[in-house]
């Protein structure tokens, strides 16, 4: 499984660009293959959700969107995400053991 959460611009907290979450799933495609799950956390466009999931499937992994509910630095690991496609079963059957709130 990969977790892609891109850089926002500056550095700042907040929504990644656009242009990140797509050249950082351009830059893990070469290394996906069937079988593996690519997870994105990004705060981006729908559009952008659907150019990175193409890319990703296109390489032959699955896609899984990840919607972070909460605040991330006073949950760590455990904020509640709901997440999205056809590989959610084995993410959660991963992640939920880690103690991940899925």
């Amino acid at each position: 499984m990969v977790l892609s959460l891109a850089p926002t611009p500056g550095g700042r907290t907040g929504r990644s660009s656009c242009a990140a979450c797509a050249a950082v799933a351009e830059a893990a495609a070469p290394h996906l293959r069937a079988g593996h799950v690519y997870i994105d956390l990004n705060s981006v466009s729908p559009d952008t959700k659907r150019d990175v999931a193409a890319i990703v499937t296109d390489a032959g992994a699955r896609f899984v969107e990840a919607a972070v509910m909460a605040n991330v630095p006073r949950l760590g690991h455990g904020v509640p995400m709901l997440l999205c496609g056809d590989a959610v079963a084995d993410v959660i059957e991963t992640l939920v053991p880690l103690g991940m709130a899925l």
